[in-house]
């Protein structure tokens, strides 16, 4: 899974989405393993991708063994088989961790699928809009 991951969730990213302000480790861990947004170059190499259709019948991507769970719309599967060439594909990802659970759903392509910088700094600008809306609802069971 490492293998391709660019970009994930850190403590430095809450620090800066929160403008340094002080955080304690225990909500920093629940930010973290929250939902998050993850840069991948390329798909996990080992896991067994299996076609399955939609709801709507057309056909996606999945991995699903057990604690793990990944979801390829059919947009994004479409438009992967479209792209040619040996460039290594980039993917926005959004996951969260539970427990010993992964999910990652949905898998998309990034807006350019081959701009690793540009991804990752999308990413990392979802994820500020993430982490304020968890810090709010944080402070506000606190009160």
């Amino acid at each position: 899974m490492e293998a391709c991951v660019r970009y994930t969730l850190t403590s430095d990213d809450i620090v800066t989405a929160v403008s340094g302000r002080e955080l304690s480790n225990h909500k920093k861990q629940q930010i973290l393993r929250g939902m998050h947004w993850e840069v991948w170059e390329g798909l996990p190499p080992a896991l067994p991708f299996y076609e399955v259709p939609s709801r709507g019948g057309r056909i996606g991507w999945q991995v699903e063994i057990k604690n793990f769970y990944i979801w390829m719309p059919p947009d994004t599967y479409e438009a992967m088989q479209r792209l040619t060439g040996s460039d290594p594909i980039v993917f926005l990802v959004l996951g969260e961790r539970s427990g010993s659970s992964e999910r990652f759903n949905p898998v998309m392509l990034a807006d350019d699928p081959r701009n690793l910088p540009a991804a990752i700094s999308k990413a990392r600008t979802l994820n500020k809009e993430i982490i304020i809306g968890m810090l709010k609802r944080l402070v506000s069971l606190d009160s």
